[in-house]
């Protein structure tokens, strides 16, 4: 993987922050329903579940009822709109959401429970995503590797984190921790904040081939042109 300019360490990318973000959320909705909020917001999702649905509409874009992997499932909202498409993407046994912050995983299913059917089927573990005993466990959910991996701002908080060590990159980790998990063919959908559709496509060279870049809205400023966040899907080689 070509380098990437490493960003500045951040809250953002301490587990402290997210464990109190989620159990701070986990306590609005006990009090209030109030499901939390939406990293990047309703239009990022909305943008990648209709990039989805229009793989899944031309017939080879994605398996047939397939495996679907959430990095970094937060709230877990992503996997719920995939599973209310109509008609749903997969089979809700057919998804996991994925968190190293327990409270996410806990509120996570609470949420999926209280939407009922549709959802209340769909996985939510604690996995550390940059750890290689947790890597082989997720792996293993399914032979071979998963059909469908989504990422939305979780790249964006481990580039953020703090390496465990001077000779580890966390960015370099976290891609081939992704290509790990996958299988000649897995289809990788990532929205991010912090990384342009160049930076992604250097993260993820090795192993991966750009399928497909999503059109996001665009700025104008001082000349120059640029969006709020980036989606790219990869196919796995």
């Amino acid at each position: 993987m070509a380098d990437v300019e490493a960003l500045p360490e951040s809250k953002l990318g301490t587990k402290e922050y997210w464990d109190s973000t989620y159990e701070r959320e986990l306590k609005t909705y006990a009090e209030i329903g109030d499901e939390g909020e939406v990293w990047f917001g309703e239009e990022a999702v909305e943008r990648m579940v209709d990039y989805l649905d229009e793989e899944r509409n031309e017939g080879d874009g994605i398996a047939e009822q397939p495996t679907v992997l959430d990095l970094g499932t937060g709230n877990g909202h992503l996997l719920f709109a995939l599973a209310e498409m109509e008609p749903p993407l997969t089979e809700p046994s057919r998804m996991l959401g994925i968190d190293y912050s327990p409270s996410s995983i806990q509120l996570s299913k609470r949420i999926a429970d209280k939407r009922g059917p549709a959802c209340c089927d769909i996985g939510f573990e604690v996995y550390d995503f940059l750890d290689d005993a947790n890597i082989q466990r997720l792996k293993a959910v399914h032979d071979g590797g998963w059909d469908l991996i989504c990422d939305k701002g979780t790249l964006d908080a481990i580039a953020l984190s703090k390496a465990k060590d001077s000779s580890e990159d966390p960015v370099k980790r976290y891609a081939s921790s992704v290509a790990r998990i996958c299988k000649p063919g897995t289809l990788f959908v990532i929205t991010s904040c912090n990384f342009t559709e160049q930076e992604l496509r250097l993260i993820f060279e090795q192993g991966f081939q750009v399928h497909h870049v999503v059109p996001t809205p665009s700025f104008s400023f001082g000349g120059q042109k640029g969006s709020t966040t980036t989606t790219a899907a990869f196919r796995k080689t």
